[in-house]
Formats: C-alpha cells, structure tokens, sequence
C-alpha cells in the first residue's frame, strides 16, 4: 500500500475512514459476483442435463449490505415441471425479499420498526453500502410483514386441528390487552382513527419482580373475533395448556377485551384505566382522590357510593358535562364490578392459594400500558403519521415479532420465487454468452490499494476465494 502513503499522510481520517469503508463495500460486491457467477458455472456443468434444458443468461440484481450486486446466471428449462428455473438461486437459497437480501432484510425490517421509513433509508444508505429510498425500505416491510401473517394463519389452523405445540408448563397464564388509536389515511386531507390492538402474555416475573418471564406480544388491526382467536393461538403455541391452568386477563374493560377467545378466566379491570378514568371524570381533585383511595384500598361500594353522592350535588342546569362524566364514570365502574378486586384477591375468594414457581414471582398487572408505548406508541402515533390499514396492521406485525425474537427466523424462512412465469419471460433482458462483461474493481483506487494487500479481494483464484468457493460447493477436501 506504499504507493498511496503520500497522498494517505494528506487525507483526515475521516475521509479516510470513508473511502476505505466505500472500498472494502465494493471490494465485496465484486467477490459476490465471481463466487456467484463461478457457482453458476460448475452448476451448468454438474447438472442433470437431460432434465435441465440451457436456455440462456440472464442478469439478476440483490441488494446486500455491502451494495447492489449485479450478476449473471444461467436459465434452464425443467422438462419435468415445463417451468423456467433458475439453479443457482435454488442451490444457494438465495431467499430474496423481492431483490433484497435476507440480510439486508433484517436490517431494514429492524430500523423500520424504530423510525420512520424516511429516517430508515437514510440509515440504511450511511450504515451500509446499499442505497435504498423509503418506498423500498416500506416495500420490505410489506413483503416481511405479508410472511409474518402467514405464520399467523399456520397458529390458527395448528389450533383448530387441536395439534399441540407449546411446551411450556405453567400453573397460570397472565394475559393483557389494550388498544391504541392510529390515524388511518381516508384521503389527502382528511383521516380517521381506528384501533390496532395489542396483547402481552406471560406466565409470571422473575425473581427480582423486573422481568417477564415467557412474554409474548401480539399486535395488528384484525377485527375484535379474529385477534382474540390469535391471541389464544400465540398462548398455545407457547404453553402446555390442561384443565386446572388459571387463566387471568387483564384490561380496560372494552368489549372485545372481555369476550376473550377462552371465557374461563379471572377479569382483572386494568388500574391504570381505573385512576386514569376517575380523573378524567371528577374535575374535583378532593373528592377524586377520596375516591381513587377507596378504590385502591378494595372499599369498592364505598367508591361507587361517593360517587353517587357527587352526581346528587351536581346542578343539572349548571353542570351538564360534570354530571354527564360522573355518570359515564358510575356506569363504567359498575359494569365492571366484578374485575375490580385484584386478580390475588379474587383467587383468594376463590379459595385458590397460587404458589409461584422456583426462581418466579408473582405481582400485581399492569404491564399493557408500557408495552403500547414501547411498541406502538412512540413508533406509529404521531400527528402527522397516516397509515393504511394493511400498512399499520404489516409494520405492527413487524414490531411485534422483533420483540417476541422471532423476526431474523421468519425472514430467513421467507422463500422467494425462483420459477419464473412466461408472461414475465419478456420483461428481462436475455443476454447471449458473449455478451457478458466482466468487470472487477475497475476505477477505483482504493479497492486497487485494498487488493494490494488482500490480494483474494481482487482474484478469483486467491486462497480465501477458493475457501469460499469450496464452502458453497460443498467440498471438503480442497
């Protein structure tokens, strides 16, 4: 590398950092294309020929983390199936994400689900060596999202035929729901609210009190039957589930909430929603506290007493809204009578003793609420945000698998089309052998400096390539 010393010593480091970072990307590009291409060749020679009929070359393009790779493979009939194929994508389980890489996927999917897609492509094109606009980081978010959804379908139907898969053993499952209002576009100058819905379950804390333990999250804007059928598809595929399991679910009493899938569980009326109700219907601070106290020390009739007493002070002529708020908030807490003890004291009543398991804890719910926030909440409420239903219902399915630990799995697993259909057959450029070029690092000095101290980047035939390419073979004696 002497050669560019004097011109190296006159470059900050941060120039430098740069260019290296901008060579070693297409450094990498360049080895992509030759192990590909090479690859492509001893396939066409190893081949079934009888079955595999050599119809011509094609260009393909993927889209990596070190850049936009260009290449060209062979395109064979298969006689047995009458359909076009493509052998290297089939042998190498290049799973694409329309011409996006599985690992460039996940690092889209992964930003997507943390910032907006304008912020992700800006990431994405400073972090990588691959350019992306935001229209394509949403397309992958689509793509991965319509993948996540399938597996949902295969929980639903895996429940309905009764097979069983979750082997997690808990004496009680925890479950809580809520809701959270997203801007929906109607048109360009108007919108509307709908609901996503979102649900936690866990099978209690961890010692310290500070963790889930078995936490899964479900999220996504399917109708109130449809979720809640999900959810219990989410729960089996986790726990072992048998008959003297208690189930607890946790809510703020709305309807879709309470007509849970499994209506053999304890209802627990979310606190949150109950002191957050009471001070948004009693404007008096005194006498709102006097009842949050109530409520908060199990005196429930004595809380639904005062607030009685409050309704007959107020003067209907004078106080329509005060009044019209206490009683909403008699109303709401009345119908929910029932789930207003905590879920402790109701097993209690029960006459239920609950033993949490060795290295578990058990403690009072509540957890939903900060679970929207951190989820939803800061990622898709927004003044100006507007979402599709099916784009809002593809980024939570998104969010949600990344928490669950399941999104690299699910993007790896995605299988992209490699048979090709013929009315698609004239939309590609067909390119004869000969008129393949073959271009590596050519104009760039600095993936020249590089290959003069890594001399594998710039040959095809230098040690590490050929590790490589014995890797992708499948050869082990080199």
């Amino acid at each position: 590398m002497n050669y560019h010393m004097d011109e190296l010593l006159t470059t900050k480091f941060e120039d430098m950092e740069r260019k290296i970072y901008s060579a070693v990307c297409e450094a990498a590009r360049n080895m992509t294309r030759e192990l590909l291409e090479e690859l492509d060749r001893h396939l066409m020679n190893t081949r079934d020929k009888k079955r595999y009929e050599n119809k011509q070359i094609r260009k393909a393009t993927v889209k990596t983390i070190y850049g936009e790779v260009e290449y060209n493979r062979h395109m064979y009939l298969d006689r047995d199936t009458k359909h076009y194929v493509y052998l290297l994508e089939d042998r190498m389980k290049m799973e694409k994400i329309g011409a996006v890489s599985s690992n460039l996927a996940k690092v889209i999917s992964e930003a997507a689900a943390e910032m907006p897609y304008r912020k992700t492509a800006e990431l994405i094109s400073q972090t990588t060596g691959q350019t992306i606009s935001s229209h394509g980081a949403w397309n992958v978010v689509q793509k991965v999202g319509k993948e996540i959804g399938k597996q949902e379908e295969i929980m639903l139907n895996e429940m309905e035929e009764e097979i069983t898969r979750g082997k997690t053993e808990t004496p009680i499952i925890f479950m809580e729901a809520d809701g959270v209002y997203l801007n929906i576009q109607k048109n360009r100058k108007k919108s509307k609210s709908q609901e996503m819905k979102l649900a936690t379950v866990y099978s209690g804390w961890s010692e310290d009190g500070k963790q889930l333990v078995n936490k899964k999250v479900l999220a996504g804007m399917s109708g109130a039957n449809k979720f809640n059928s999900k959810t219990e598809a989410l729960i089996q595929s986790v726990f072992h589930i048998d008959a003297d399991q208690i189930r607890v679910l946790n809510g703020d009493g709305a309807a879709w909430i309470s007509n849970t899938y499994n209506p053999e569980r304890i209802f627990q009326l979310d606190r949150f929603h109950i002191v957050k109700k009471i001070r948004g219907c009693i404007k008096h601070k005194k006498i709102a506290g006097r009842i949050l106290d109530k409520m908060m020390s199990e005196d429930y009739v004595g809380g639904l007493q005062d607030i009685e007493t409050y309704i007959n002070s107020i003067d209907d002529g004078l106080h329509k809204t005060d009044l019209k708020n206490a009683r909403d908030l008699y109303r709401y807490l009345s119908n929910n009578i029932d789930g207003l003890p905590r879920w402790q004291e109701q097993l209690k009543n029960m006459g239920v003793d609950l033993q949490a398991p060795e290295g578990q804890t058990y403690k009072n719910m509540g957890v939903q609420e900060n679970q929207n926030c951190s989820l939803i909440t800061n990622r898709m409420k927004g003044r100006k945000m507007r979402w599709s239903v099916a784009g809002a219902d593809n980024l939570a399915k998104i969010i949600y698998t990344r928490e669950n630990g399941d999104l690299n799995r699910i993007i790896e697993k995605y299988d992209g089309e490699i048979m090709i259909p013929n009315n698609y057959m004239d939309q590609v450029k067909v390119l004869s052998a000969d008129q393949v070029k073959q271009v590596v690092g050519k104009g760039n000095k600095w993936v020249d400096t590089i290959q003069v101290g890594l001399p594998a980047l710039g040959s095809p035939i230098g040690n590490y390539t050929d590790a490589l390419r014995a890797l992708s073979l499948g050869i082990k004696d080199m």
